[in-house]
């Protein structure tokens, strides 16, 4: 009885050595690689940026208003009679010169007024001649002769309207300039005074804006000023201070004044237009300046990336530095500190960069992805490689891992243990995302809650998933849309989180 109790405890013994290490066995083929699924830190695919060089020149400060572009003379021309438009001589956009007939209206009346009154006046003038020699002979009473004076005259000054009101049926231009406004057709009845045109002299044209009494000191007539328009933001104009108002608002503190424009292109400045007006008051020369939208706003200060060659992998990466800031104009920074000449700082694909990025030119090929330190995801507890399972352990489910952040591997698939008499498998490694691959789903989120908040970023977006609906899953693709977006001046730059 003892030998067989004894043979029994060396069994139990046996059998937990073989358990314990197909278990271990079975674990370890069915993890294979899990810890190695994760990327290696840093890797992942390079982001594409464009990039500018910190470079010397010059860079003024200014008083910046905005205001809209007027012309220097602005004249509504006005119908002086009642009748017919029966032909217009202009159009609008037009050049006119000062009396040039612009339209004419329906004259049949004013001329058979002009001959009525012709004929009066040439009866009224003989009878007045008549009078007038009897009377200077004594033959004639001094009133007779008075009453045909009186008749004369009254009758030449009737002639004399009369032709006028024939002259107004010609519509004509008050001043030089260009026809703005029509608003008169040919069958049109027209009233006396009322508006039928409109005529402005363009050249030059007018910025007027209100400064504050704290910036009236610093400005003076014929102080140069430049001026951008939305039309073509990338095209500067020069203008100069005409006139300062010698008295200041007393309701808004501020003082107007008016900037002079030479209209040197005649095809683009126009009056209407949203202005942009920069009185420069100081210039600073051959000072380091950057582009304006190579600025990272993040947390406590002003910061850019700039694009460094990794001495080891000689792969570009992105390093974040902190500038002060001097003067700034309309694109432009000046950096008091923090940066030097020849450096390279990320004007376009900042969006989500990290110190130590890796980074890559725009038109440049795309370098492979680091290996990272494994293939394979980590696997579900596998049962037992061989021998009986567990009796009455059942089934594990194969549950997918929870996909890793950016540069780690999915966690495998688990393995299933055995039920009753059924031998166990190792369980399949889950596979990782190849070389640290595709970015995570946090960064893809956080671009998309970018992308929500913007209304023209979004109808865009949308639009393109449209056409490429792999643009909705394609992390490269997302980064690139997102760079052109933030190019275009659609998304402010914000920097990615330090590590």
């Amino acid at each position: 009885m003892r030998k067989k109790i004894a043979n029994c405890r060396w069994f139990a013994l046996l059998f937990l050595a073989i358990f314990a290490c197909g278990e271990e066995e079975a674990q370890q083929a069915g993890g294979q690689g899990g810890r190695a699924g994760r990327a290696g830190r840093g890797g992942g695919a390079a982001a594409p940026v464009k990039v500018e060089t910190v470079q010397r020149g010059d860079i003024s400060a200014y008083i910046l208003k905005n205001t809209t572009l007027e012309a220097e003379r602005w004249v509504d021309v006005r119908a002086r009679r009642a009748g017919q438009v029966i032909a217009l001589l202009k159009e609008e956009g037009d050049p006119v010169r000062a009396g040039a007939v612009m339209a004419r209206l329906d004259a049949d009346a004013a001329q058979i007024s002009v001959a009525q009154r012709e004929i009066s006046y040439r009866e009224a003038k003989q009878r007045y001649e008549r009078e007038d020699a009897l009377f200077q002979r004594n033959l004639g009473s001094k009133q007779t002769y008075e009453s045909a004076k009186t008749q004369f005259e009254s009758s030449k000054a009737q002639l004399e309207q009369a032709k006028l009101d024939l002259s107004y049926t010609a519509i004509r231009a008050p001043i030089e300039g260009i026809m703005t406004l029509r608003n008169i057709e040919i069958g049109n009845m027209v009233t006396n005074n009322q508006v039928v045109a409109s005529v402005a002299k363009f050249d030059p044209l007018l910025a007027r804006i209100q400064v504050t009494e704290k910036d009236f000191g610093k400005i003076t007539v014929g102080q140069i000023a430049r001026i951008t328009v939305e039309a073509a933001p990338e095209k500067e104009f020069t203008g100069t201070v005409k006139m300062i108002s010698p008295v200041v608002d007393p309701e808004s503190g501020t003082v107007k004044v008016t900037v002079e424009i030479p209209r040197t292109d005649k095809t683009l400045l126009r009056p209407g237009m949203f202005a942009s007006v920069y009185i420069i008051t100081e210039t600073r020369q051959n000072t380091l300046v950057i582009p304006k939208k190579a600025l990272v706003l993040e947390g406590e200060g002003n910061q850019v990336f700039t694009f460094e060659t990794d001495p080891e992998s000689g792969r570009g990466q992105a390093q974040r530095k902190r500038i002060e800031i001097g003067f700034t104009d309309s694109d432009r920074l000046e950096i008091l500190n923090g940066l030097s000449q020849g450096e390279q700082v990320i004007t376009v694909g900042q969006e989500g960069l990290r110190p130590g990025s890796p980074v890559r030119l725009v038109g440049e090929a795309a370098p492979p992805a680091f290996a990272g330190r494994g293939g394979q995801g980590r696997a579900g507890r596998g049962q037992m490689g061989q021998g009986e399972g567990r009796a009455g352990r059942g089934q594990m489910g194969q549950g997918e891992g929870r996909a890793g952040r950016a540069g780690r591997g999915q966690m495998g698939q688990g393995g299933q243990r055995g039920g009753g008499d059924q031998m166990g498998q190792g369980g399949q490694g889950g596979r990782g995302f190849a070389g640290g691959g595709q970015g995570g789903g946090d960064l893809t989120d956080r671009m998309k809650r970018i992308i929500e908040r913007l209304p023209e970023v979004k109808a865009e977006y949308e639009k393109r998933v449209k056409d490429d609906p792999e643009l909705a899953t394609n992390m490269e693709k997302l980064r690139a849309f997102v760079a052109e977006m933030r190019e275009k001046g659609l998304i402010p730059a914000r920097g990615g989180r330090g590590n």
